[in-house]
């Protein structure tokens, strides 16, 4: 076994090995779960700002995780002390770009069925499509965000042919690591469309359903992360990217 096979089994337990870090993560979840689940309507409604504003913050956590991971340097107690918001939404806009690059295949298959015949849930053929472009932004999304998180530019996860090159540079690892992201995304899409959505909204089921799900993605986010920074700690050097990537 490899020694990333046997250290990465440890981010499972690493959102919850200090008790401040556990205590953010469920006040970010709680915060992003509510700003969800209370109506959005009115003029001067701040919910879509709040909202906004703890996701960015929850992304910029993220990508904390990845970079200072990687760099084997240990996590500080208030991973949020000293981020001001600009800075999160240019996490936000990165982490953005990364998932807009691994999952375009999936949105222009979704608009494409959209506008042909407005029923793109009932086309099995179509559901194949759509399983397989997932299943290949799943697979592309790690590369992706490794590339924004060393580079600190968007653009790098455009770079299909270097992200390419790395997933094979690193070998077999790399899909330990991409099963991580497949859980994330698997298990936030079953429960989003399972659980979420078919509850009354302004209810106390509904209001169970928008927490238990936004926590499970909070967790299941961190941990992945924390097993793609993991990654790059191990295989640096076979990479070269210590000054950014190189094409």
């Amino acid at each position: 076994m490899s020694d990333y096979s046997l250290r990465v089994w440890e981010a499972a337990a690493y959102p919850f090995r200090r008790p401040l870090r556990g205590a953010l993560l469920g006040g970010l979840a709680a915060g992003i779960a509510l700003a969800r689940y209370l109506p959005w309507s009115g003029r001067r409604n701040a919910l879509p700002v709040v909202f906004l504003f703890l996701v960015a913050y929850a992304v910029s956590y993220l990508f904390h995780v990845v970079i200072e991971t990687s760099t084997e340097e240990e996590y500080r107690e208030n991973p949020l002390r000293g981020v001001d918001f600009k800075e999160a939404l240019l996490n936000l806009a990165q982490f953005a770009g990364a998932f807009a690059v691994s999952f375009l295949p999936v949105f222009g298959l979704l608009v494409w069925a959209l506008m042909k015949d407005g029923v793109p849930f009932e086309d099995g053929a179509l559901l194949v499509f759509l399983g397989l472009a997932a299943l290949a932004g799943t697979t592309y999304f790690p590369m992706a965000v490794l590339l924004l998180g060393f580079t600190g530019t968007w653009v790098a996860a455009f770079n299909l042919p270097l992200g390419v090159r790395g997933i094979g540079r690193i070998g077999s690892d790399y899909w330990i690591c991409f099963a991580f992201f497949a859980v994330l995304v698997a298990v936030s899409t079953f429960l989003e469309i399972s659980w979420v959505g078919p509850r009354e909204r302004l209810s106390g089921a509904g209001l169970a359903a928008f927490l238990g799900t936004t926590f499970a993605e909070v967790y299941l986010a961190v941990v992945a992360m924390r097993a793609a920074g993991r990654l790059y700690s191990l295989y640096r050097e076979r990479l070269g990217w210590q000054a950014g990537p190189e094409a």
